[in-house]
């Protein structure tokens, strides 16, 4: 028995309108708690905005369109042998339509307000099967009850609306938050919020002297779960922005995107979410009852507001994949290395091991087994570890533990567990521990050593990780970049700044530190960091530091930096560029600035006519044909 679509519905609602939608910046009051970080210009303090006032009186109507692709898993919430079956499940919103209309009911706005709301239309894309009661969300009113700030305190509805329309009016509302437009002198500021998924932080700033509000969620910090199970949510993607209608404190439009994964503590993923949408304020009214006719307050039937949104999952016994569960390890390897043998059939291997690998704790251990007595082809031996990493839970990581240092391994081998503990789900204080004796007993220029070095970069990123074990892997990278460390271990922690993400930016001054060290090594590595990291500078800073250096690896690693970086160019930088490509010797110099110069020749005249001006005097036939490239023939 699967789980029922009731529940799979309910899951794709919460993960994919919920996680979408929840991103619109609406207006009003505060519907979270700012948070107290950052300079004078970011709020600091929880005063509500507005509040609800401006809603007296007022008459809106917004329309909505949205596009989600949300690929759901219900299998991965599944505990003990059914927990590694993959039943995964692809469902497509292409095209979603709705309109909302607002109207009040209660201007008393001191204490509370009360808002009629009706979703009076929606349209679901091809091949998407509503969830149950969402359909009689159309031409349903409800009551829903605000407080002083305007945050959702109840939600009421006619005593013969179907059972499930205050559980999906409580959906549709965790896509709307009320937000108060900045005040004068906030150009940014943070705030914890909560949708249908959990609770996260998100940052906004303020653009066009208040006139406008972009907003990025910035991570989850815990998940609600369908059947009280411990779940991560991962923002890959998030960006919105609102600008108001004139100086009220209501919206003209939203746009945004969204993209989000949520995993289970054992790091299976359970969904995964795109999702673009735009909100508009309809200038005009519908011709509908909902604005005249009376509503009987005391006939509705309340709930507070905020309850789970998720369906309980039922009793839930079949396996995706039959009969697994009686099949050997040494059968299993075979069918593993079989489905290996052809390129396009890796997914199903992979597949294949993750599944049994979630089976049991044994599991793990017996393939490990496997791997110490060389049973395994030396081909097929990378994407076992890359199923032991993914098959996520205590006895993978166990075992990837145990590989990272096993005498009895293949070095090759040693080398892929530590690269699988560098992103492994659910990193601990084991993880750190067994990565850190590797590190202390190699030399620095040891292989093993390096790989324990560069998973320790990695696992500084990682989102999972606790603030206490990313300070010590922190404290083992800020050691090894000090000016008293050997110029290997300063490359080698540079390595593993880069592969720390988002999170290496923070060692920015001792990277940017060594771009003048006489060791061309340190200067070449510490550019490609910086680059790894898209840390920006000015453009006219590359510039001279290229016009400077004289060594072939560090020049090579600024043309590179300078190609990369996206940020638009200032006119110092462009009339630069101008004139150190008319007096620049080397070709690949030459090449890296008419690149550059030619990339803003069609927004910037000066860059064009530079390139018009080189074309003449290039000795090199290659460049004179990437010349133009850039440039119209009729004007060379």
């Amino acid at each position: 028995m699967n789980l029922s679509k009731r529940t799979t519905h309910a899951i794709v609602a919460a993960t994919g309108l919920a996680i979408a939608a929840g991103a619109l910046v609406v207006g009003g009051g505060w519907s979270s708690e700012p948070e107290p970080v950052g300079p004078p210009t970011t709020r600091t303090t929880g005063e509500p905005g507005p509040g609800c006032a401006f809603l007296a009186s007022r008459r809106h109507v917004f329309a909505f369109e949205q596009s989600s692709r949300a690929r759901i898993n219900p299998m991965a919430l599944l505990p003990g042998d059914h927990a590694g079956a993959q039943d995964a499940t692809e469902l497509v919103t292409r095209e979603t339509r709705g309109r909302f209309l607002w109207r009040v009911v209660s201007e008393d706005v001191s204490e509370t307000v009360s808002v009629a709301a009706i979703f009076e239309s929606f349209q679901a894309g091809e091949a998407q099967e509503l969830p149950p009661g969402f359909e009689a969300l159309r031409q349903t009113p409800v009551l829903i009850e605000l407080n002083e700030r305007c945050q959702f305190q109840s939600i009421a509805a006619p005593p013969d609306a179907p059972e499930d329309v205050l559980r999906q009016w409580q959906l549709v509302l965790s896509l709307v938050e009320f937000i108060a437009p900045p005040a004068p002198d906030s150009a940014s500021w943070t705030a914890t919020q909560r949708d249908g998924v959990g609770s996260y932080l998100a940052a906004y700033q303020s653009e066009q002297k208040g006139s406008a509000v972009r907003r990025e969620r910035k991570a989850y910090r815990d998940v609600t779960s369908p059947d009280d199970r411990e779940l991560y949510a991962r923002v890959l993607d998030s960006e919105s922005r609102a600008r108001w209608a004139g100086a009220s404190s209501w919206i003209a439009s939203t746009q945004g995107r969204e993209e989000l994964e949520v995993s289970t503590k054992e790091g299976r993923t359970f969904a995964h979410v795109q999702t673009t949408f735009e909100l508009r304020a309809r200038p005009s009214l519908p011709e509908s009852p909902f604005w005249t006719r009376p509503i009987a307050k005391e006939r509705y039937r309340e709930q507070p507001f905020g309850q789970s949104l998720w369906s309980r999952r039922q009793d839930y016994r079949a396996q995706a994949m039959p009969g697994l569960s009686d099949t050997s390890t040494a059968e299993v390897l075979r069918l593993f290395e079989e489905r290996l043998q052809g390129a396009s059939r890796i997914r199903e291997g992979l597949d294949l091991m993750i599944a049994y690998l979630r089976l049991s704790p044994e599991h793990p251990s017996e393939v490990l087994e496997a791997l110490r007595s060389g049973s395994i082809d030396a081909s097929h031996r990378a994407v076992l570890f890359l199923a032991l990493r993914e098959a996520g839970g205590k006895a993978a990581r166990d075992v990837l533990i145990e590989a990272a240092s096993h005498p009895a391994l293949q070095p090759a081998d040693r080398l892929r567990a530590l690269a699988a503990l560098g992103k492994i789900p659910e990193p601990d204080e084991g993880v750190i521990e067994a990565i850190e004796q590797v590190w202390k007993r190699g030399r620095a220029d040891d292989v093993a050593s390096r790989s324990a070095m560069l998973a320790m970069g990695a696992l500084s990123g990682h989102e999972a990780l606790s603030d206490e074990l990313r300070g010590r892997i922190d404290a083992t990278l800020r050691a090894n970049l000090d000016p008293a460390a050997t110029p290997v271990r300063r490359r080698l922690a540079m390595e593993a700044v880069g592969n720390a993400g988002a999170a290496g930016v923070q060692f920015t001054p001792e990277v940017s530190a060594l771009l003048d060290d006489r060791d061309p090594g340190l200067r070449a590595a510490a550019h490609e960091t910086l680059r790894r990291l898209e840390v920006s500078v000015p453009h006219e800073d590359l510039l001279q530091s290229l016009s400077r250096e004289d060594h072939p690896r560090v020049e090579a690693q600024i043309r590179r930096r300078l190609l990369d970086d996206q940020t638009p160019p200032s006119p110092v930088a462009i009339d630069l560029a101008s004139r150190m490509l008319a007096t620049q010797p080397l070709a690949a110099t030459r090449r890296t600035l008419i690149e550059y110069l030619g990339r803003h020749a069609g927004s910037d005249p000066l860059a064009r006519y530079a390139l018009i001006e080189h074309f003449p005097r290039e000795p090199s036939r290659e460049l004179v044909l990437l010349v133009g490239q850039f440039v119209d023939a009729s004007e060379l």
